[in-house]
This record gives structure tokens, sequence and C-alpha cells, in this order.
């Protein structure tokens, strides 16, 4: 009798924590879409639903250079109790790429993963300086002020990839510190002025801060409020570790940008999230076009389009007076580059028309390459044109190998920042304000321009269509017909938008395999929601209003 109880009791426990570890093991990871990152750390996080805390025993997110890190991997535990968390990954590797993976573990040891991303880290800076005055006359100043520029050189090349020589200099007269854009700088006397936060401030100014003419651009700074969309991705991402919620977007004036400008000595707290925000802000600035330094006057470059490896691309002008809606780049039989009226379907089964496109962290530029005959795209006075690397097709990817060395197939891509379209320009690196570019002419043909950074410059920007993509854009132009004019839905900046919307309506989006992303009523008259790149179903209901539409998130 004794025994039957003991037996009786031990498998009604052993099924309890069955019980328990099913239950455990059902957590929903998902791995934020946004990241940021220098040289040799960068920051990631994930989510899970707030009603699975107490079935997690640890969170964070793991790393590799190979497919589906785990947590034997290299990873970060975050001991942040929200559902919502960001991490920081330090010693990586200049220019390499990582797979990224949030996870999470549950109370009966079960690892959740996330869907894998993709990190890669910049090119290491090098800034270094020359301290320009006598340290014999100045002992103190010029130990505080080396100290001070040493570890804000070190922020700058570990979060950034400039590459420039800073002068140093003293001057008793100079009541707080100054500098130009170049590379002069100055400190004064004031002990608080001669901090990190006042060397890492005044080393923006050197790299185009208030100085360089693209500061002033209407396309990049207007209204008091930084444009760039590089630049607010990194205050956004970093808001669960900063908290700044009072602005959304980089403010700034003639001279100086806010928050994490360290503008004074009372906003240099001495913390490493203070000076690690400064140099990922200055990094991201340069990337979304302000020149860091003298001798290569125009953006950064960087891994700006998201390629999967091994696909094919197809590209479109942005500009519907150039078959934005009709028509598709291809090289034609006589191995020109031309855009030529084709449906998706056409498109799909000629591969003249696809392109495989490839990313180089070490140069941050990429090679575009003829599916069909293995040309890539090269730079010439006179065209933009195809040529032959002898050797064959090489599929889209991210790599340093195996790609042309030849320069003139090298080109940068920069980001529209229009929120209806997300189009490239596709710009030959020269180290020119107004770099040549690919762009699109009359009649099908394709010219080179310069480089003109306005929004309204639709003739020099393509959009970039995955195959699946591709497939899905007849029925997409045949489902914008049937919707009603009043109600505008767009896609862009990897968001849905909704405007016109009647009051009071329900919204839901759907992916095409019918998963439902969305569901909520909409109060107002305008709706937006961040979505992945791709075509995706959007039903708004209300009491005079059931519309359906299929609609693509750039």
């Amino acid at each position: 009798m004794v025994i039957m109880k003991k037996t009786s009791l031990f498998i009604f426990l052993l099924f309890q924590q069955i019980g328990i570890m099913l239950y455990a093991a059902s957590i929903t990871v998902t791995t934020s879409l946004d990241y940021t990152r220098g040289a040799t750390l960068a920051y990631s996080g994930g989510s899970f639903s707030t009603a699975d805390l107490s079935n997690v025993k640890e969170k964070g997110i793991c790393w590799s250079t190979t497919h589906n890190p785990t947590i034997n991997d290299s990873k970060t535990a975050t001991n942040v109790t929200a559902a919502t968390f960001l991490c920081r990954m330090n010693n990586l590797l200049p220019a390499t790429l990582y797979y990224v993976r949030a996870y999470a573990i549950s109370t009966a040891n079960e690892e959740n993963y996330g869907k894998e991303i993709k990190i890669i880290t910049i090119p290491k800076g090098n800034t270094t300086f020359t301290m320009a005055f006598d340290s014999v006359g100045n002992p103190d100043n010029f130990r505080r002020i080396k100290a001070a520029m040493t570890s804000a050189c070190n922020y700058h090349n570990n979060l950034t990839s400039i590459v420039a020589q800073k002068s140093v200099n003293y001057g008793s007269g100079t009541p707080t510190a100054e500098a130009s854009y170049g590379g002069w700088m100055r400190f004064g006397p004031s002990e608080s002025y001669q901090r990190a936060g006042t060397a890492l401030h005044e080393l923006s100014h050197t790299v185009g801060v208030g100085q360089h003419a693209m500061w002033s651009n209407v396309n990049l700074h207007a209204n008091n409020v930084w444009l760039g969309e590089r630049t607010t991705n990194v205050l956004k991402t970093m808001l669960p570790l900063h908290g700044n919620t009072t602005y959304p977007e980089i403010h700034g004036d003639t001279q100086h940008f806010w928050p994490f400008g360290i503008n004074g000595a009372n906003e240099d707290t001495g913390a490493d999230l203070l000076y690690v925000m400064n140099a990922l802000l200055v990094q991201a600035m340069g990337e979304d076009g302000l020149p860091s330094t003298n001798n290569y006057n125009f953006a950064t470059p960087a891994y700006t389009l998201d390629i999967n490896e091994g696909k094919k691309y197809y590209l479109k002008s942005e500009d519907p007076r150039a078959g934005r809606d009709t028509a598709f780049v291809v090289e034609n039989a006589a191995g020109k580059i031309v855009y030529r009226t084709m449906t998706a379907a056409q498109v799909l089964n000629e591969d003249s028309a696809a392109w495989y496109i490839t990313f180089n962290p070490q140069t941050r530029y990429y090679t575009i390459q003829n599916v069909a005959t293995s040309k890539y795209f090269i730079y010439s006075a006179s065209e933009i044109g195809l040529q032959s690397a002898g050797q064959t097709a090489v599929a889209s990817g991210i790599s340093s190998a195996n790609l042309p060395n030849n320069t003139n197939m090298w080109f940068q891509l920069l980001a529209s920042r229009a929120s209806t379209w997300k189009g490239f320009w596709i710009v030959h690196p020269t180290g020119a304000a107004t770099p040549p570019c690919f762009g699109a002419s009359s009649s099908g043909k394709t010219i080179i321009r310069n480089f003109d950074f306005s929004e309204t410059a639709t003739v020099q920007r393509w959009l970039v269509h995955s195959e699946d993509e591709v497939a899905n854009l007849d029925q997409t132009a045949a489902t914008i017909e049937l919707f009603q004019p009043e109600v505008n839905v767009f896609g862009g900046n990897r968001k849905l938008y909704v405007e016109n919307l009647p009051t009071n309506s329900e919204i839901a989006i759907f992916d095409l395999t019918g998963r439902l992303h969305f569901r909520d009523k909409n109060k107002g008259n305008s709706f937006s929601h961040c979505l992945p790149r791709g075509i995706y179903i959007v039903s708004i209901r209300s009491a005079r209003t059931d519309l359906t539409k299929k609609v693509l998130v750039y």
C-alpha cells in the first residue's frame, strides 16, 4: 500500500513536471530587425510575450559567423526584467558578417530562438592625433588633454570607420574648446573641458558636424531636425538603453546636435553609454551623407541594401516616366543596359533581367552582375555599361572573396529617405560631392547622371526586388485598381502606411501565407506599422468600408 502511494505520487509529480516543461517551452521569441553596429561591438535585441515572463529564466542574443547561432556560440544575456530587451555584442571582428538570433531559455531549460538576422561590422577606424603644444610648460594640461584624446579616439576607432589625423593644440585664452573641419582642435585651461566628452564633441566638428556644407543641406537637416534614416535608426534602436523619449530624431542647430552631442561640460557625465551613443551617431551621420574627411567628399559607404545569399534580384526605375510600374532593367542583345516593358512572369523566365548583387564588407561597396552573361556593371567616362571580369557568375551574397579587383566595378548604394518608394542611388565612388550615378533616360535607355541628393531625383534611383516580390507585382497592380481611391495605402521605410482612414476602422495585416501580423482598431485617420520588406494583404473594415489591398513594403 505504501509502495502504491509512493508510485502514484511519483507519477503525479512526473506528469506535473512534464506539463510545466511543455508549457514553458512554448515561448515565441522575436529577433528585432533593428540593430546598430561599429567595428568591434554591436547592439541587437529581441522580445517575447509578457505572458511568458514568468517562464523565462534567461534571455539575450547569440551570434556566430555561421548560420543558426545558438547559446553554445557567442552570447550576451541580459538581466532586464522586461519582455523587450537590447544586448551588447563585444569583441567582434571588424568588417565581418555575423548571424544573430534572440533567445530565451525557459524554466524547464528549453532553448527558444528568434529568426536569424545579419549584422555586418564596419572596418575599424584609425583616428590618430599629434599633441601640437609644449608639455614642459603645461604638464597638467598636456596630461589631461592627451588622456581625453586617447579615450575619444578609442571610441571612434571601435565605433566608426573614420581614418584621420588630428592636430591637438592648447590656448590659454580659449574658454572651452574648439575645432574645425579636417583635424585642427584646441582646448582651453578649464579642467572640465579637458575630458573625453569634450574631445568627442570636438572630434564631431572635425568630421563635419556644424562645419561641412552638407550639415546645412535641406535634404539632410531641415527645421532643426536631422533627416537621415541611419542616424534616426541608431537613436531608435538604442532607446531601451538610453531611455530618452524626448527626441525621436536627432535635432540640431547650425553648429551642434542633440541629444548625445555632449554640448558642454555640464552634459559630460563620463558614462560609457553617452560616449558610445555619440560615436555611433557620428558614424551614422556619415553614412547618411555628411562627409567625414577631406579626401572623400561624399557619404560613407555602408551596407544599405539587405541581400540574401544566392538570390536573384531585379531592378526597376523609381520614376514612373521610366517604367516604374511596367519595366525592368535588362541586358539587351547588344550588351547594353536598358529598361524594357515586361510582365513579372516574363521577367522571371528571362535571366538577362536578373542580377546577382554582392557586398564586400572590407570595401563596403556592391557589385552587380547579370545572371545570364556574368557581366558586371562597370563605370567608364561615357556610360555605366557591362563587362566580363573573366570569371563565372558569383551568386548574391556578402563576401570579400571571388569578387572583381577592378574598382570601376565597385558601386555604392545610397538609400532614399522617401516613405512611399524605397529606391537606391547606384553611385560609382570617386570621392567627389556629385559622383557619377546610374540613371534612367528616355526610350528605355540608361545614362550617367551627376548625383542629385534631392528626393525628387527619381530618375537616379532604382527599386530592387527579390524573386518573390516580382512574382507578386502583377497581382499587386491588379489589386490596386479595385481599391477605393480615397483611402491611401502604401509601403516604405519598412513600414505600412494608411491615410484617410474612416473613423474606428479595424485594420488587419497578413502575409501571403495567411499569417496574421497585426490586428487592431484605429481611432484616427492615419496609421503606420513596422514590417519587414515584402508583400502584405491589408484588410480595412469600418461601418461604411470593407476593403482589401495587396501592398508592397520596401
